[in-house]
């Protein structure tokens, strides 16, 4: 019988079961030391039982269980600085092996949905600054991805969330794992605090590519490029304001079109641009193709990017 990690509690007497070494069928004994651990750097997603039972190479992909019988967890990793033992092991919580289980089944793979944000924890400073009471728990959002289901939803930076489907939220490690039980296109309601106001945002996870599409139709051009507001003194080009690209995606279009890193853009369509504000408002009046004035070292030299590659 498999139960959710959440029923699972510090103290709990639990049994590894593997082939540690090659030793086929062994079973070692122990307490749960903690739950909920994350930020180890082990997965992309973490909220591990960590356990005092003896794991070792081999048990990994073995059974957690219980002192009824039921399985807590998957044998996954352990803190061993001489490949041994040393009481500091780790499983992946049943639920979570459980719902990678369905989507393999039911889909052949297993696609996680996309809510676009940044989070850290709330610590008593973060609350004090946002006027929460000092033991306040959540995650605050430091970033929202444009073209995200948050965004899209009307989530803001600052926003604490404290809830998703009724899931309560203590900390940032909560938004990631919560959210990686969802598969694409999955429903959800994000519970958050607004200036000390409870607000409900419902939202549709997506697909990372399929954010990448809306940022790609939105700025069919410059997808990919990253820009800064460029100005120079030259001995050749005399007195510069422009654009300084300083990153290309080498799949954007631009990038095939031979934009490149230190290029400055000085104008598009022969209409001068001197910041990224200039730049936007051209970019927007191409059409179908951008005639783009570049400088490049001592060179100068124009560039065509088409918006249909």
């Amino acid at each position: 019988m498999i139960i959710c990690a959440s029923e699972t509690k510090i103290g709990d007497i639990v049994a590894a079961i593997g082939n540690p070494f090659g030793l086929n069928q062994s079973v070692t004994s122990g307490i749960v030391s903690a739950v909920g651990r994350n930020t180890l750097g082990i997965e992309g997603y973490e909220n591990f039982i960590q356990t005092d039972a003896p794991i070792n190479p081999g048990n990994s992909g073995g059974g957690l269980i219980n002192t009824q019988g039921q399985l807590i967890g998957i044998n996954t990793a352990i803190i061993a600085p001489n490949r041994g033992n040393i009481g500091i092991g780790f499983a992946i919580p049943s639920n979570m092996a459980k719902s990678v289980m369905l989507q393999l089944l039911q889909f052949g793979n297993v696609k996680r949905g996309l809510l676009g944000i940044g989070a850290q924890d709330i610590t008593p400073e973060l609350a004090d600054a946002f006027n929460l009471d000092e033991d306040a728990k959540g995650a605050v959002v430091t970033m929202v991805q444009s073209q995200s289901p948050a965004q899209l939803a009307g989530m803001e930076v600052g926003d604490i969330i404290t809830a998703v489907n009724h899931t309560t939220i203590k900390n940032a490690g909560d938004v990631v794992n919560t959210i990686a039980f969802f598969r694409v296109n999955s429903k959800i309601d994000i519970s958050v605090l607004r200036n000390k106001k409870s607000i409900t945002l419902a939202m549709t996870l997506t697909d990372p590519s399929k954010r990448k599409e809306l940022i790609q139709q939105a700025d069919p051009f410059l997808y990919g490029v990253g820009l800064q507001d460029f100005s120079l003194i030259s001995p050749i080009h005399g007195n510069v304001a422009g654009i300084l690209v300083v990153a290309a995606d080498e799949d954007s279009k631009a990038w095939q079109s031979d934009l490149r890193p230190g290029d400055v853009i000085t104008s598009i369509n022969q209409t001068p641009v001197h910041n990224i504000v200039e730049l936007k408002a051209a970019i927007a009046k191409a059409g179908k193709t951008a005639l783009v004035n570049v400088l490049r070292g001592p060179a100068a030299m124009f560039l065509v990017i088409n918006k249909e590659s």
